[in-house]
């Protein structure tokens, strides 16, 4: 069947500008059109769009190179349904949204539609025409039309239901094009706007008008009651009679008190004195629903379906009409709770907050209010919201054999920015290695790989690693797909503060020089107190060891054992204003302390450092003994290269079991060789070279003559 209208040239915009599209549709087929703007030549081409019926029965519109607008609801079931496309363009660019509704409800299950491809100028209108493309609408309409609408704007869902009970009068604004098919004769569609976009009708049939009987009830007086009974789909221009000769008798009569026969003939439909002039009754058929949506605390939209941190959401229901018993109780969610609840009419609003991370649900049922006509509600469609205030932490570090990758496993999957964008090398830090004859060749990370939440890092090595360097990672400011910046804070231990301490420091020639200033600066470091030191001038000092040193009135052993014995840490704050290394000193005693470097780089910035401690390896010293951590007698740092006037801020001290971002490289320094060196035998011959330094494990034999000896 090749039945269609033709519309000619009419003046709209499928493109950038908003639309929308309104059909009365019933039919039992797919994959056909309903309302096509092409030149007609047979192909699917740049520049024409399509309202069309998918294979699977589901109304979408498509824009050739523009993607699609498609609905959730299936309408080839052989009954009437009142399909809309509604186009809302941003006013720049390509972008809009694009919506369904289907029988005065929203079901749109995607939209993808953009304006790329825009209309092309003396394209045609058609309606019930295919547009020749064999994914999407190769067949012609096969069923019936009514009631074909287009707009120059949006229209609303509201608009949209009121439409679909009263249709336009012909004159509204915005209307393009208006199609009632109410002709019933010939081969002329009449546009009822004043733009003349009359169609020409290809083989289509005129339908048969839905025409009902209804039967007489009762009097009273001159009064006679009909009872009518309103059905799907019917409409209040249904409410008249079809003919001034509707009216008949089916076995009866009707006379006056004299016996005279009534008058059956009726005013023309519409006219003085008709039903259709006279009555007071709408239909209202429309679906009463309510649709859900969410905003956070900064007024932005966030969709159902959406993980984020936001601590509470305002929560919007609008009704498509008019309800006065929409309560809160009507509302029923997981996860949380619903508070401040207000509104009105056709708008409520209320807060939720989530009780816990993890997914929550926002509900309204189906049947628990109505509107001013009595209808009950459809179901809202689930808002569903995840909550999650957790930053991503690093979990585990590991490190190839080589030592040529570590991969770093974060708590979830992260991202560079709050928008998802993928993770790069400068977002993640290498800390110079403590220990060891290796070092790094560069803190940013050769290469990055990425596998769900594990990011292999590439690292470059200066010299051979001799299985004592111990490397840390860390990350820049990264975030999970809520947002939440990744936690830096990789560590648990004691925070020792300065108010631990007798801020006094030695004043002795050979540790400190005269003038030198100390001070506490409260809050001024990075994660509270800091204390300034400038150095003085005192020439006379020793200059290998200028520095400050200060005793604790603590005992630090309850600090130790909170954190175990081994594998514990030592953290400390530091901002300078110059480049060069300073000696960290935690001390037992005289002679018995852990030495630390620490290379600052002047940046003025704070910088934070972390060292190993060891219970049982003793620096080089006089009376070097053991280093007993849990009996700390003071800590110094000293500046090597003494220079008056130069100051530095140390700020939290911490000593902390070892962090989970820490690893230690492995050992890639090959053997010795192996030699016979000065063996003294008898009575035989020694066979040497037997092992190189290349090897590693081997059992290695040195034959000898019978019966000699070997030293």
């Amino acid at each position: 069947v090749d039945d269609y209208v033709d519309a000619g040239s009419v003046s709209n915009n499928f493109s950038n500008a908003d639309f929308t599209i309104n059909a009365w549709v019933k039919t039992s087929a797919e994959s056909q059109g309903i309302l096509i703007k092409n030149d007609g030549d047979g192909s699917w081409e740049s520049g024409e769009k399509a309202f069309y019926i998918q294979s699977s029965g589901i109304p979408a519109f498509v824009g050739y190179g523009n993607n699609y607008i498609i609905g959730n609801t299936s309408i080839n079931d052989g009954n009437w349904h009142y399909v809309s496309i509604v186009w809302d363009y941003s006013g720049s660019g390509s972008s809009g949204t694009g919506k369904v509704f289907v029988d005065g409800s929203e079901g749109t299950s995607s939209s993808s539609y953009a304006a790329n491809n825009l209309d092309v100028d003396g394209h045609s209108i058609t309606i019930g025409a295919p547009n020749y493309f064999s994914g999407e609408a190769p067949n012609y309409f096969s069923g019936n039309i009514n009631d074909v609408t287009i707009w120059n704007l949006a229209l609303t869902q509201q608009e949209i239901q009121s439409y679909m009970t009263t249709p336009p009068a012909g004159s509204e604004t915005g209307l393009v094009g208006y199609w009632n098919f109410n002709e019933g004769t010939g081969t002329t569609l009449t546009d009822q706007t004043s733009n003349g976009n009359n169609g020409t009708i290809y083989g289509a049939t005129w339908g048969s008008p839905s025409i009902a009987t209804i039967d007489y009830s009762s009097s009273s007086g001159s009064t006679l009651t009909f009872n009518y009974t309103v059905a799907a789909g019917h409409s209040s221009s249904d409410l008249d009679y079809s003919s001034t000769n509707a009216l008949t008798l089916n076995g009866g009569t009707i006379t006056d008190a004299s016996g005279n026969a009534a008058t059956l003939t009726l005013p023309s439909p519409g006219a003085t004195n008709s039903l259709g002039a006279n009555k007071a009754l709408v239909i209202d058929g429309s679906v009463l629903a309510m649709t859900i949506t969410a905003a956070n605390g900064d007024g932005a939209s966030i969709n159902s379906g959406s993980t984020t941190n936001d601590g509470s959401l305002t929560v919007a229901f609008i009704s498509s009409a008019s309800t006065i018993n929409f309560v809160s109780t009507d509302i029923t969610v997981t996860g949380g709770s619903i508070s401040s609840f207000s509104g009105s009419g056709t708008s409520y609003t209320a807060i939720f907050t989530p009780s816990a991370d993890g997914a929550t649900t926002i509900d309204v049922a189906a049947g628990t209010f109505t509107d001013a006509a009595g209808n009950d509600n459809t179901a809202a469609a689930q808002y569903t919201w995840t909550y999650d205030s957790t930053p991503p932490t690093i979990s585990s570090v590991s490190l190839a054999s080589d030592n040529s990758t570590i991969a770093v496993t974060m708590s979830e999957a992260c991202y560079r920015t709050a928008d998802g964008d993928t993770l790069q090398v400068t977002d993640f830090e290498l800390t110079p290695i403590i220990g060891g004859t290796a070092t790094l060749s560069s803190a940013t990370p050769s290469s990055i790989s990425a596998s769900g939440n594990v990011y292999t890092l590439g690292i470059s090595l200066t010299g051979t690693p001799d299985g004592s360097e111990v490397l840390t990672v860390d990350h820049n400011n990264i975030f999970d797909v809520a947002g939440n910046v990744a936690s830096t804070s990789q560590i648990s231990g004691e925070t020792i503060s300065f108010s631990d301490y007798q801020n006094v420091h030695e004043n002795v020639s050979s540790w400190v020089t005269t003038n030198a200033t100390f001070e506490i600066e409260s809050g001024a470091g990075p994660n509270g107190d800091a204390l300034k030191w400038v150095e003085g001038d005192d020439a006379s000092a020793d200059r290998s060891k200028v520095g400050w040193r200060f005793h604790p009135n603590i005992d630090l052993s309850s600090a130790w054992s909170s954190v175990g014995v081994s594998d514990h840490w030592f953290r400390v704050e530091i901002k300078t204003y110059y480049t060069g290394d300073l000696k960290v000193y935690f001390s037992d005693g005289p002679g018995k302390y852990q030495l630390l470097t620490v290379t600052v780089q002047g940046t003025g910035l704070w910088k934070t450092y972390d060292f190993p401690l060891s219970d049982t390896s003793p620096t080089t010293g006089a009376n070097a003994t053991d280093f007993n951590t849990s009996d700390i007698d003071a800590l110094s740092i000293q500046d090597f290269n003494h220079q008056a006037g130069r100051e530095f801020y140390i700020g939290v001290i911490k000593i902390f079991y070892k962090p989970v971002n820490t690893i230690t490289l492995n050992d890639q320094i090959a053997p010795a060789a192996f030699t016979t060196g000065s063996a003294i035998t008898t009575g035989g011959t020694i066979v040497a070279g037997k092992w190189n330094g290349t090897n590693t494990g081997l059992d290695v034999t040195v034959p000898i003559a019978n019966d000699a000896s070997l030293n």
